[in-house]
């Protein structure tokens, strides 16, 4: 997990916001995801989690990313502090947590 969260940093700081850059390894929390979107990543990717913790795993990352960003005081994910990203007008919200659920 370490590494690929050196490596988003890495690659995000290289190229700016060029690329979407998907990070995978080791995710298995909120916290780790949180940690993965503040690296630098666009997205998250889960498998070995999934072994793990099973198909729940993603209610469960996301509740958890929801107490995360309570404490954060971060109302929402979203593009637009990636610049070019996908969606090219940078409005799309992931996740809202007035809203308490994925969108």
């Amino acid at each position: 997990f370490k590494n690929m969260l050196k490596m988003v940093t890495e690659i995000r700081e290289e190229v700016g916001a060029s690329i979407t850059i998907n990070a995978c390894g080791g995710i298995f929390t909120g916290m780790d995801a949180w940690q993965a979107l503040q690296a630098g990543a666009n997205t998250i990717q889960l498998y070995t989690g999934m072994v793990y913790r099973g198909p729940q795993i993603v209610r469960k990352i996301s509740l958890e990313l929801l107490f995360v960003m309570e404490k954060e005081r971060v109302d929402s994910l979203n593009f637009a502090h990636i610049e070019n990203s996908y969606p090219a007008d940078n409005s799309t919200t992931l996740i809202d947590r007035n809203q308490k659920h994925l969108i």
